[in-house]
């Protein structure tokens, strides 16, 4: 065809489709892999994000027992309070 620098010869389409399959297949396998660690990472941002959640429930779990033992230090300290001073033990028996 007129216009272009060379004249096509079935040698140079044949190198031709063998470069542009070689780039199709290529970026196929490249979004293959980087699908296959996508799905990787997510799996292990999922256990990441269930582990993260499993600690919190305890810190949750801890703060309502320290809070509850606060409350009973409390209620134990207001006891002692109201009582008084007590009584001197009696001397060991010998």
């Amino acid at each position: 065809p007129p216009g272009l620098p060379f004249t096509p010869t079935p040698m140079s389409a044949m190198l031709v489709w063998a470069l542009l399959n070689g780039l199709i297949t290529g970026a196929i396998g490249a979004g293959i892999v980087l699908l296959r660690r996508q799905h990787r990472l997510s799996r292990q941002h999922a256990v990441f994000l269930a582990e993260l959640r499993e600690e919190l429930d305890d810190r949750e779990a801890l703060k309502r027992r320290l809070a509850e033992l606060e409350e009973r230090l409390d209620f134990t300290e207001r006891l002692l309070t109201k009582q008084g001073p007590a009584p001197p033990l009696p001397p060991p028996e010998r």
